[in-house]
């Protein structure tokens, strides 16, 4: 949450024993949060390894009219969330960035893209 900034959070919950796990500090970039999960995961006993993760959901704010459905993340996908940034400009380049960061650090884990613009059709 709130990546760039002073007052970044992250925050993993447990939802088989409802224990949390927070950390606030400045995250400068995604690469920076992901490690910060991966470190979360592997100190509450949840995950070993990002690569562990069945899927990894990515809310993106704007899909646009070809991406109407959730879906699994290709280049195509991210090829189009690019292109409709113009309606989402303070979101979807952001959501991009994570997107990428994800596959890069575990590119086993399949990514999926869930859009409030198909949401709230």
């Amino acid at each position: 949450e709130k990546i760039g900034e002073q007052n970044s959070k992250v925050i993993l919950k447990n939802v088989l024993n409802n224990e949390s796990f927070e950390r606030e500090l400045t995250i400068d970039n995604h690469e920076e949060g992901l490690s910060i999960v991966n470190e979360l995961f592997k100190e509450s006993g949840i995950l070993a390894d990002l690569n562990a993760l069945d899927g990894c959901g990515h809310r993106i704010v704007h899909g646009g009219r070809n991406l109407s459905e959730h879906c699994l993340v290709d280049d195509y996908v991210l090829k189009e969330i690019d292109r409709v940034s113009i309606f989402a400009p303070l979101h979807n380049p952001a959501h991009l960035a994570g997107i990428k960061t994800m596959i890069k650090a575990a590119p086993s884990v399949a990514n999926v893209a869930i859009f409030d613009t198909a949401f709230h059709r």
